[in-house]
């Protein structure tokens, strides 16, 4: 096709050569029409035309172009626009031949072109066409015909550039699509393209639209075709499709066919019965036009289909087609089908899109039919229904088969059958003939008569219901005996089992129902034959019918049946020999039955009912009657599979009542010891026999001793109301005993035990070795004691960066076989090494990993490692953890518990070099500087043997540990816990009762009015909880609570424990807004039991009864009573309303834990009597007086106890030289020296005066209280350290009480006479009168501050002994007045002091203690300007603490080193360091050793005193350590 626009621009050219030859200049024309009045701009010969490279153009501005134009003459261009022309005097003329038409429009533009030559003179250059077009060209595709499978493609394209039609040519076949090509066919959506036939015809077109036409192949029939144009098209003025356009087509279709089914709603889709949905469905192969009738469906025998049965097109594309027919009795025309008749069809009369029409359908494509059933199924012959039992037909018992066959008029699908409800099981022999079967079970209700309900169901599911002919009678109960009645009128029935007498001739059996007579024989013999053989169905014996002989029965005579079994009379007799010879007293027995015996029937297989139950259901023996019983235990706690607590009683349960009075201890109630302790009072014991329940306790006096087998025996004892006898004045005996083995020593085998309360002293001495560690670390820190497992106790914390304490290894350390145990508290759980003692070749290591699990490294001829995967440790919570090894086995223990057992070989090796390290490991250098533990440790015992877990638990359980409250009841509401939390009877009293164990005095009867309530306490109410009491109710109630610890403003908070009138106990915990409850049926009036109550940090809860868990349950989140009291004996109580729930009966014994027991503890708490220890009066403190001597005395205040009165309490003193090792009761039994003022338990004594004390020795004391059960407690651990030179306790006096005469004066600043006498208040302790008042600025409330209550002492030389040097003889002048005082040099000193301020606020300096009159001389104890507590020396102040109004203890300790003229200057608060200060300067350090005076009340200056209280000040002339300091406040403060 030739090129368009050379065309355009030959016929431009010659129409302007036509112009120029024409035209001529007139230039007197004064036309404002420029074509008129100017000619034609000429060069040379030819004139200037106007140019353009393209005709189309898509962007601005246009350039124009001229031919023949020299351009050195153009001073300027004008372009019009389709003739439009303005004025000459109008016209801008433009510098550049650039044109842009206004507005920017696409659109056909003629332009006229002028020029102006260099005289300014117009010339025209021509016109040229311009076409502007920005909009890209779009396609639009026609219908393609599918009359022709070589279809012609016809589309239209707008702004066609001529030649840009491209496509590929060649014969039909898939090919890849070509990418040169714009135009492409595919029948794969152009996974692949087809060519075409031949290329496009395009119409003729610039800018307009252009039709394509393009030949394709010929096509496949019937198949889906794409097109695609693509964004290669573009105009003439280059813009391009942005998107490819796309269309489909089908080609040429074959006629139509369909994919039929048939189907039925009927369960079984191949039947249809009345009432049934008939579905004929088809898939055309071609979309159909779908019109009405068409398609069409017609089924035989069915009225024609109305509209509204034609075939629907559930889906869009008009392929798949449905119709749906209920078949009822409008379905048929004529005749209604036969039973059995498929359904036809007929489809006809359809045609596809393109008019193509079907071929009729009469079948279905995929074999699908339907049946017509509309007969019912019925019953053609049988329906008898017979049974398999022996003795009847028409009887059946359980196990019996009944079954019933029949033959039915057509086939069934199934047959099921029920006999009162219960199925049968169905099987057929064909279609036509069934069986039904039913087993009889127990549950069949007797002598009822019942039929065999049964349903036919046939293939199209039409059922028929049926009887069966006859009824079947059933009896599945064994008979049983009614009555027994003997000879002697004498009549048991079968509800009790009493006693019978022993004298008996004959007996008749009464049966519950009449026995099949042929199944009853019995053994005969001779009158008193004692070998009959055990062969008939009658057969009568004592003890498993063996006791009267290996097989032997008691002969029984001839028998009458019918509903009873009557035995002839003097059958039974038995001679002499028969009788207990331990007990015939030479007399001879009457002819009678064994006495205490059960006597038995034995029926197992012969005696039946008529429908041929065995009796008893076939029990081999059958218990008749039992002849009259001797008391005799029937069970027995504990039993001795275990080993027990050395406080476990003995319990036996009697199989009667007992008379009280004959079960006398050391007559016919006894205990025994083996081995036998050389004090018998160990093995001492009480009984309780309890008639309700018939259990006679036996209780220790005191704790059985250790690794002892206590066995318990009852040897005597007469059932209550009279003796038992045998008519014969025969006493039948009572002789019973069982055993238990008590805990083992756990002082056995104790090498080495770290109490870790303030030292690292092994505390065992029983080895005869020291096993002492030392703290250690690299910035001398001192160690960090802290609270221990037990609120008693301390723990030392290890900070995991460079804290340990290690052990000098000796032989008692390196056993074979030995245990480790320890308690471990963590915050953070960071892997580290618990112990160690290794190098990395030998010994162990046990450490904690970073899953917190305890691993253990084991040296022996070969590297064990071994991780406990269930010894996992938790958070912020003590734990036990115990290690045992021996050659084959290593234990894990936490809490008690094994957690990992594992099998090992040989023994640990050992290096002697290597020591004992706790909370580090050495590293290869052999520094304890890897794995360093953060953690605490408390309590670490190690023993050269494998403890057993019995011992093991033992170790771990520890009654006081969270114990937070304790109420025995005895007589009072105190805490016997030693927190201090008593409580206080309110409203009505209850009344004194026995406790549980009948013990006097020891427990509250309530009457429903009384109560107790305790101040409210947080530990109470912590979020583990276990609460435990005694009780004994003598009544239900609604919400009777024992004990309860709930809001008042609330009824959602807190927990309580209540009793329900329907006799359950129920622990109820809140969540907030809702009671979670657990409930258990245990209530018995007048009956004691053990009631507990748990809930631990995962909260789940659980309640017990008796040592034993029997509910469990969980609480979402638990909401905390968080203000209200601790109630006894009742409820709750709102802000205004009454009190409510009440408790009536007696309680004992009310235990509240801050930690959820476990299991066994609770067991152990329920099984043990008395294991609290008395409670030390005044919470645990001795008083020293005259400790500066060697014969000081110690007080204390008498202990109280749980069960035993105060006066009962015994008390023993013990010391320990150099070191304090008795800081528990256990480790002051061992280790202490028992003192001369108590050389054994004595009783009613508060006082001890001390002797045989050295000088320069510190001596550590403490007492031992002891109940009568054996339970020990100990007071603090008193210090009595020597160079003590004077002590103030300022008990109602201002004396020194350390024997040394050094007694304060009361001095007054300005001489005023005139300020009150020294006043003395309660001290830390709360008792009267015990410490001294400091009035402050104002003692005499006379408005002067200048005076004040000043107690001072000046230190003269000669009154302190040699050691001391008086270093000043009068050159040192006193600020306070005229004079010169003394001044003595104490190199080496520790000055301690109680102090509480009554004010937050007072003025800066001051001063409760200084040590001279003068600034510039040794120091004070006062306040700074920001109301702290502070140290004010020559040279630095030192400040630590707040000033608050609790109480506080300080100590000052001073090492003076001459040599260097250095100090070392320690502030102590509260036990523990605050502050050290290193003294370098040799003058300070000189001057901290001076004193002049003991200032109390003021400053140094004599200015500022001090408001408060002081206590307690003590001055020595040592400098005591870290431990003798935590030691003495520990002593003389409450625990």
């Amino acid at each position: 096709m030739a090129d368009w626009n050379q065309l355009k621009h030959a016929i431009i050219v010659l129409i302007f050569l036509s112009i120029a030859s024409c035209d001529t200049v007139n230039t007197s024309d004064t036309d404002s029409n420029l074509n008129q009045k100017y000619p034609k701009a000429h060069t040379g010969s030819f004139p200037v035309q106007a140019h353009l490279s393209e005709l189309c153009h898509n962007s601005l501005p246009v350039d124009i172009s001229f031919y023949n134009l020299n351009d050195n003459g153009v001073t300027g261009y004008y372009f019009s626009e389709n003739n439009v022309i303005a004025d000459e005097s109008s016209i801008q003329w433009l510098t550049t031949s650039q044109w842009t038409p206004n507005p920017q429009t696409d659109g056909d533009y003629s332009i006229n072109t002028w020029i102006r030559n260099v005289y300014n003179k117009p010339l025209s250059a021509g016109q040229v066409d311009i076409v502007y077009d920005t909009t890209p060209p779009t396609i639009t595709w026609s219908s393609v015909s599918n009359s022709s499978l070589s279809p012609q493609i016809i589309f239209q394209i707008n702004d066609l550039r001529p030649g840009s039609i491209s496509v590929t040519t060649g014969p039909y076949s898939s090919i890849s699509c070509d990418p040169g090509a714009n135009i492409h066919l595919s029948k794969d959506n152009f996974s692949s393209c087809i060519p075409f036939a031949s290329d496009p015809v395009v119409g003729p077109t610039v800018t307009g639209t252009t039709e394509v036409r393009i030949q394709s192949n010929e096509l496949e029939q019937d198949i889906e075709y794409q097109l695609r144009a693509t964004t290669d098209f573009s105009d003439c003025a280059g813009n391009s499709m942005p998107t490819a356009s796309t269309s489909q087509f089908r080609s040429m279709n074959a006629p139509p066919s369909l994919n039929t089914q048939i189907t039925s709603s009927n369960n079984y889709t191949g039947y249809a019965k009345p009432g049934d949905n008939i579905t004929i469905s088809f898939v055309s192969t071609d979309a159909l036009q779908g019109s009405p009738n068409n398609p069409k469906l017609t089924l035989s025998q069915l009225t024609p289909l109305s509209q509204s049965q034609n075939f629907l097109n559930p889906s869009s594309d008009n392929k798949t087609w449905i119709v749906s027919i209920k078949l009822d009795n409008t379905s048929f025309t004529n005749n209604t089908p036969q039973n059995g008749t498929i359904i036809h069809f007929l489809i006809d009369n359809y045609t596809d899109l393109g008019g193509l029409s079907g071929p009729n359908v009469t079948e279905t494509t995929d074999g699908s039919y339907v049946i017509y059933d509309n007969q019912l199924p019925g019953v053609l012959s049988g329906g008898k229904l017979i049974t398999d039992n022996s003795n009847y037909d028409n009887l059946s018992k359980a196990g019996d088969n009944i079954s019933m066959n029949i033959l039915t008029n057509e086939p069934l699908r199934s047959l099921t059958g029920a006999i009162l409800g219960d199925n049968a099981t169905s099987s057929n022999v064909s279609d036509d003939n069934w069986t039904l079967k039913y087993t009889t079970s127990i549950s069949n209700v007797d002598n009822l008569s019942a039929s065999l309900e049964f349903t036919m169901e046939d293939l199209a599911g039409n059922t028929g219901d049926n009887l069966s002919a006859n009824t079947i009678a059933f009896d599945n109960t064994s008979p049983y005996v009614v009555e027994f009645q003997f000879d002697n009128g004498t009549i048991i029935d079968n509800s009790t089992n009493d006693n019978i007498s022993l004298l008996l001739d004959g007996f008749k059996i009464k049966f519950s129902e009449t026995i099949h007579q042929s199944t009853v024989t019995t053994n005969e013999g001779s009158s008193g034959d004692m070998s009959v053989v055990c062969s008939d169905s009658v057969r009568l014996g004592a003890d498993n019918n063996t006791s009267d002989g290996a097989n032997k029965c008691r002969e029984l005579g001839s028998a009458t049946t019918t509903d009873n079994i009557t035995f002839s009379t003097n059958l039974i007799n038995i001679g002499a020999t028969d009788c207990p010879t331990t007990l015939d007293n030479g007399s001879s027995c009457p002819a009678r039955l064994n006495a205490n015996t059960d006597y038995k029937l034995s029926a197992m297989s012969s005696i039946t009912d008529l429908a041929g139950n065995k009796l008893n259901h076939g029990s081999d023996n059958l218990t008749l009657f039992s002849t009259i019983d001797a008391p005799t235990v029937v069970a027995s706690f504990p039993d001795n599979t275990s080993r027990r607590s050395v406080y476990t009683a003995g319990v036996a349960t009697f199989s009667v009542p007992m008379d009280p009075s004959s079960l006398v201890d050391g007559t016919n109630v006894n205990v025994s010891c083996q081995p036998a302790p050389a004090d018998p009072a160990l093995c001492g014991f009480y009984s309780y026999y309890d008639q309700l329940t018939d259990n006679l306790t036996i209780y220790p006096n005191g704790p059985w001793p250790d690794n002892t087998t206590v066995t318990f025996s009852v040897t005597g004892g007469n059932a209550a109301g009279s003796q038992f006898n045998l008519g014969t004045g025969i006493t039948l005996p009572l002789n019973y005993n069982w055993s238990i083995v008590t805990k083992d020593s756990l002082e056995n085998g104790l090498v080495a035990h770290y109490t870790l309360d303030n030292n690292v002293l092994d505390h065992s001495s029983l080895d005869g070795v020291s096993n002492d560690g030392r703290f250690s670390n690299q910035t001398n820190e001192q160690p960090l004691y802290v609270q221990g497992y037990l609120n008693s106790s301390q723990a030392l914390k290890f900070d995991g960066v460079d804290d340990f304490f290690p052990v000098t290894d000796v032989s008692t350390l390196q056993s074979s076989d030995f245990t480790i145990s320890l308690w471990i508290y963590s915050d953070d759980l960071d892997p580290g090494t618990i112990l160690s003692k290794s190098n990395g070749n030998n010994g162990y290591r046990l450490e904690l990993d970073s899953n917190s699990r305890m691993v253990l490294w084991g040296f022996t001829s070969q590297v064990v490692t071994i991780t406990g995967n269930s010894c996992t440790l938790q958070k912020n919570y003590w734990h036990h953890l115990v290690w045992t090894w021996s050659s084959g086995t290593q234990v894990f223990f936490i809490d008690g518990n094994p957690c990992e057992t594992d099998t090992v070989n040989g023994n640990i090796t050992h290096d002697p070099n290597v020591p004992l390290l706790f909370a580090a490991t050495l590293d290869s250098g052999g520094l304890p500087t890897v794995n360093l533990l953060d953690a605490t440790l408390d309590d670490i015992k190690i023993y050269n043997r494998v403890l057993d877990s019995a011992s093991v638990f033992d170790l771990f359980f520890e009654e006081n540990r969270n114990l937070e409250g304790y109420y025995s009841l005895k007589n009072d509401a105190l805490d016997y816990s030693g927190q201090s939390r008593d409580g206080t009877i309110a409203g009505g009293s209850p009344t004194v009762s026995g406790g549980r164990d009948n013990s006097s005095n020891n427990a509250y009867l309530f009457d429903g009015n009384d109560e107790i309530t305790v101040p409210y306490s947080s530990s109470f109410n912590d979020n583990e909880l276990t609460f435990l009491f005694w009780n004994n109710p003598s009544s239900g109630g609604a919400y009777a609570s024992p004990v309860t610890s709930r809001g008042t403003t609330s009824n959602n908070n807190g927990w309580n424990i209540y009793l329900t009138s329907s006799n359950n106990w129920e622990f109820w915990v809140a969540d907030g807004s809702s009671w979670n409850t657990l409930s258990m049926a245990s209530f018995t009036q007048n009956r004691w039991s053990y009631i507990a109550g748990r809930r631990n940090i995962s909260n789940r809860t659980g309640l017990f009864r008796n040592g034993t868990l029997m509910q469990v349950g969980s609480v979402s989140t638990p909401t905390q009573n968080t203000s209200d009291v601790l109630r006894i004996g009742f409820g709750f109580q709102t802000p205004s309303g009454p009190k409510n729930y009440y408790f009536k009966g007696v309680l004992d014994d009310i235990r509240i834990y801050s930690r959820a027991l476990q299991d066994k503890e609770i067991e152990s708490l329920y099984n043990v009597v008395d294991t609290r220890p008395p409670v030390p009066g005044m919470n645990g403190v001795i008083t020293v007086n005259n400790p500066g001597t060697l014969t000081p005395t110690l007080s204390w205040s008498n202990a109280i106890d749980d069960y035993d009165s105060s006066n009962a309490l015994e008390y023993l003193v013990v010391r320990n030289g150099t070191t304090n090792k008795i800081n528990k009761s256990e480790t002051a039994l061992r280790n202490g020296v028992i003192q001369s003022c108590t050389p054994n338990w004595t009783a009613n004594i508060s006082s001890c005066t001390l002797d045989n004390q050295s000088l320069n020795t510190n001596y550590y004391y403490t007492v031992l209280a002891r109940d009568n059960q054996g339970n020990v407690s100990s007071y603090n651990p008193v210090p009595v350290f020597f160079n003590l030179i004077s002590y103030y306790p300022f008990n109602g006096d201002i004396n020194d009480y350390s024997g040394n005469g050094y007694h304060l004066t009361l001095v007054n600043n300005t001489g005023d006479s005139s300020f009150d006498n020294p006043t003395y208040s309660n001290d830390r302790l709360s008792q009267t009168n015990r410490a001294f008042t400091l009035a402050g600025p104002n003692p005499d409330n006379s408005g002067s501050t200048s005076d004040g209550v000043k107690l001072n002492y000046i230190f003269p030389s000669t009154g302190l002994g040699s050691q001391y040097t008086n270093v000043n003889t009068g050159s040192y002048t006193s600020t306070c007045g005229s004079g010169t005082d003394y001044l003595t040099q104490i190199p080496n000193y520790s000055i301690a002091l109680w102090v509480r301020a009554s004010s937050t606020s007072q003025p800066q300096y001051s001063s409760y203690f200084s040590t001279s009159h003068n600034p510039n001389i040794g120091y004070q104890y006062d306040v700074n300007n920001s109301n702290e507590f502070s140290i004010n020396n020559t040279f630095q102040r030192v400040n630590f603490g707040p000033l608050d109004l609790n109480w506080h203890y300080f100590v000052i300790t001073y090492a003076f080193d001459s040599g260097s003229n250095q100090g070392v200057l320690n502030v102590y608060e509260d036990g523990e360091l605050n502050t050290s200060l290193q003294v370098a300067n040799a003058t300070d350090a000189d001057e901290l050793t001076r004193f002049s005076v003991f200032k109390i009340g003021q400053n140094r200056s004599c200015g500022n005193y001090f408001e408060g209280q002081i206590d307690e000040l003590r001055v020595y002339g040592q400098t005591l350590s870290a431990e003798d300091i935590m030691i003495l406040y520990q002593s003389e403060v409450a625990n």
